[in-house]
């Protein structure tokens, strides 16, 4: 495949696809670029195999619930992590589930894919360690933006609503990423930044931004190209040439993550949250994100010490 070279236009075929994600202009570091650091994550690790099996039935129309179980049951902390989720008061099941089959059978093959893909990217970067991240509140924000992109995209009628849940989940990646390669340069960002969505901090220090890097490492795990894209796209989704409205509600629900611990405001307030042209791309409105935060809010709790 043809790659992009930076500052290429979107009519080449470019590492994220045909005609699906277009770069934001700028001048790149000469001493690192978003590929290479990609490159020595994917040269350390790559998806776990039980994610990766997980997948391909997925992507089976003819794999039984059976195959996802014995694939399950092949890593013990995810089959703990499973029967912890279906137990927990998220589901508020009458009896206690004790089955991996049954469970997959309760919460879906859509959101075991979820849960696997969580809890592998997880354990791949545990061993990130930086007093300047505190990696399990990086993890929640991670997992409350997955939830509120979901739930805004499921008030929004939006097939593509699990597709959000793990865009969320791996929206940030990038950050990782940063930290397990360039450390001291992660850390001065993350002192230096006016909030954890500061793109111009990061360009300024990397030449690029975490979203970018983000993309970049989905792309070299052979992640689905809209993933690519919408992970990308995120802090500018007017970039995305195919799922910009994914990008948007995925831009819309990583700003407004804060507001789940606190008052949201008004509907007026909400609108100031981003520019009147995400609202629109999203096809979202302030009411809807109102609604969706006391969702998630009332729930957020419950699953917290599942991730």
């Amino acid at each position: 495949m043809q790659r992009m070279l930076p500052g290429a236009h979107a009519t080449v075929r470019g590492r994220y696809g045909v005609l699906r994600y277009r770069p934001p202009s700028r001048r790149r570091s000469p001493k690192m670029n978003a590929r290479e650091l990609a490159a020595n994550v994917t040269e350390l690790t790559t998806l776990p195999d039980v994610y990766q099996q997980i997948r391909a039935l997925a992507d089976d129309p003819h794999a039984s619930l059976k195959q996802f179980a014995d694939v399950v049951s092949m890593d013990a902390a995810i089959s703990a992590r499973l029967l912890r989720l279906v137990n927990s008061p998220f589901y508020g099941l009458p009896g206690k589930v004790d089955s991996v089959l049954r469970a997959i059978n309760l919460i879906g093959t859509d959101e075991l894919c979820n849960l696997v893909l969580a809890s592998s990217i997880g354990g791949m970067f545990k061993g990130v360690s930086n007093a300047a991240l505190d990696l399990p509140a990086f993890w929640w924000r991670n997992v409350s933006v997955a939830m509120l992109a979901r739930q805004l995209g499921r008030q929004n009628h939006m097939p593509s609503h699990e597709r959000l849940f793990i865009a969320g989940i791996l929206h940030d990646v990038g950050r990782l990423v940063a930290f397990q390669q360039v450390p001291t340069l992660a850390a001065e960002i993350e002192r230096t930044q006016t909030d954890a969505y500061d793109t111009g901090r990061q360009r300024a220090v990397l030449g690029f931004g975490y979203a970018e890097l983000g993309a970049e490492l989905l792309h070299q795990w052979g992640m689905p190209e809209a993933l690519v894209e919408i992970v990308g796209c995120q802090p500018q989704p007017q970039r995305a040439l195919e799922y910009g409205r994914d990008a948007a509600v995925l831009h819309i629900a990583a700003r407004a993550v804060p507001l789940i611990a606190a008052d949201s405001g008004t509907p007026a307030e909400l609108e100031t949250l981003v520019a009147e042209d995400l609202w629109e791309e999203s096809g979202l409105d302030a009411g809807q994100l109102d609604t969706a935060l006391a969702a998630v809010r009332e729930r957020g709790s419950e699953v917290r010490g599942l991730f």
